[in-house]
């Protein structure tokens, strides 16, 4: 490549430099050249050559980004996945506890006495990651109208107990 020097009035440079971006006077001069020195057609299908590189520079540069994105993509559903497995262990743990809690209740609201001994509570607890004393609490607090004695071995309670 070489360097040229065109002389012009001040005035017409400062005005083609404020309507064209960084580079593109200069580009616009050398498409001039070319024009002139291999006529128009030739310089129209050296432009569309350029054009044509710009174009799979840019379609190889959105392949890149849409590479990336499918591969954030990949880990945000496996997270997805992972998360709802989860969410899904968790519901059946409650459910699964709840249907014990369930069984609880009716066998007390039968006359049943409910202790911290029994196999069920004890399970109940296993399964919610407590005490079978808070398993028995929470018995207690969903049914207010059952009395303490239904929560006592027979033994050790002053009152009888026959269910509801």
């Amino acid at each position: 490549m070489v360097r040229t020097t065109v002389t012009m009035p001040r005035h017409l440079r400062d005005a083609a430099k404020r309507n064209t971006e960084h580079g593109e006077l200069s580009e616009a001069v050398r498409e001039r050249y070319r024009e002139i020195a291999y006529g128009e057609e030739i310089a129209k299908n050296e432009r569309k050559k350029q054009e044509l590189a710009e174009v799979r520079q840019e379609k190889d540069r959105l392949r890149e980004q849409l590479t990336e994105i499918q591969a954030k993509l990949e880990n945000v559903e496996r997270k997805e996945r992972r998360l709802e497995e989860q969410v899904e262990e968790s519901r059946a743990i409650e459910q699964e506890y709840e249907t014990i809690l369930e069984t609880l209740e009716a066998e007390v609201r039968d006359g049943a006495h409910i202790t911290t001994k029994r196999t069920s509570v004890k399970n109940a607890a296993e399964i919610k990651g407590c005490e079978p004393e808070a398993v028995v609490q929470e018995l207690k607090d969903r049914n207010p109208e059952i009395p303490d004695c239904a929560f006592k071995p027979p033994r050790e309670s002053d009152e009888d107990w026959f269910g509801l």
